[in-house]
């Protein structure tokens, strides 16, 4: 059977998109829910009052649920613009990407 050299296959059998959207999604998830935690720490969802208290009409739950989504969004954004701007060279054929081990 041929084998299909289209997905540009890394050693462990995951994809270059697979690896890339995991160097920007977790780090981001974490981040996320670190910030989140901290910014709750310090206000209470029920003392928000901006956006015409749209806020108030939702439970303490949701206002953490969207704050949380919307910094994964903007970690993941940061996050892509790092993997986007790291240069890595394709792998050469026959050639081990690591030096070590031998």
């Amino acid at each position: 059977m041929p084998e299909d050299k289209s997905a540009s296959v890394l050693l462990d059998g995951g994809t270059r998109l697979g690896r890339y959207a995991m160097f920007t999604l977790w780090p981001a998830f974490m981040l996320a829910a670190v910030t989140t935690g901290l910014i709750f720490s310090w206000v209470d969802p029920a003392n928000l009052d901006g956006w015409g208290g749209a806020l108030q009409f939702l439970p303490p739950a949701g206002v953490y649920s969207m704050a949380f989504m919307a910094l994964w969004l903007l970690f993941s954004l940061c996050s892509a613009i790092t993997v986007l701007l790291m240069v890595t060279p394709d792998p050469v054929e026959g050639r081990h990407s690591r030096a070590w081990p031998r």
